[in-house]
């Protein structure tokens, strides 16, 4: 009898272990505003290059280039469409939001010091990705974590940006891809690596090149080619996350 009632524990603990999904923080949502022209240099010289950049930089700072729409977008989406993919429960995010420690962050790295173009979604605070230093009690990351000591299963940092993508032109005049890259960061409550994945996606609208210098200066026309790329990308995000949603769960309870 006392075997079966062991047995019978033990199986009762085992099916609650893997039955019961984990308790994950959203602890960042940001952008870089500034759109990366990587793919349009290719065949510049040095100069024409440095030109190209100061350029964009320039169109870039305005504030008129507002990208908090677009973080407002991808947050939305978190917390109604992926929630419902991800095979972990998100924390109710004013447990995050709200906390004192969690307001009174700062960067490791001066943000505006080093000129880096990084936008974080209303309440949120931008958390700078040292990779070379991420296992410092110091890093933006194992701080943020020390916070919230004990509280979550785990943590979710999501990073997005924006590139110009493939297109055609002749004599620096032509046309080309506004495109979006998210990555989705999940580590877990030690702040080891569980899952890492980006996707990306193109806004299937076209910005013309001229004198090998992209139009962007009607900002709402850029934003929404913006908008576009992200809610492409967005949909993509939810249909793999959900393929790939038994993998997670599994990388989440060997922890």
């Amino acid at each position: 009898m006392k075997k079966i009632l062991l047995f019978a524990f033990v199986l009762i603990s085992i099916q609650t272990s893997f039955g019961q999904r984990k308790k994950i923080a959203v602890i960042s949502i940001s952008v870089n505003k500034l759109i990366n022209t990587e793919s349009l240099s290719k065949g510049l010289t040095n100069v024409e290059s440095e030109r190209l950049q100061n350029d964009m930089q320039a169109a870039l700072s305005s504030p008129a280039f507002d990208f908090t729409n677009i973080l407002r977008q991808v947050h939305t989406n978190i917390f109604t469409e992926l929630k419902a993919v991800f095979p972990f429960d998100l924390a109710d995010e004013t447990l995050v939001l709200d906390n004192p420690e969690y307001k009174g962050f700062s960067n490791t790295v001066d943000v505006g010091k080093n000129m880096l173009p990084f936008v974080a979604a209303p309440g949120y605070k931008y958390v700078f990705q040292d990779f070379g230093d991420r296992f410092s009690e110091k890093s933006d990351l194992n701080r943020i974590i020390a916070i919230f000591s004990g509280k979550f299963d785990g943590f979710l940092l999501i990073t997005q940006d924006f590139l110009f993508k493939g297109g055609l032109s002749y004599a620096g005049n032509g046309f080309t891809n506004l495109a979006t890259r998210i990555n989705f960061s999940l580590y877990d409550s030690s702040g080891r690596t569980l899952y890492n994945y980006t996707e990306g996606e193109n806004s299937g609208n076209k910005v013309v090149i001229l004198q090998g210098i992209p139009l962007i200066g009607d900002v709402e026309q850029t934003l929404g080619h913006c908008s576009q790329a992200t809610d492409n990308t967005l949909k993509q995000i939810a249909k793999n996350v959900a393929k790939q949603s038994e993998k997670i769960e599994k990388r989440l309870n060997k922890n």
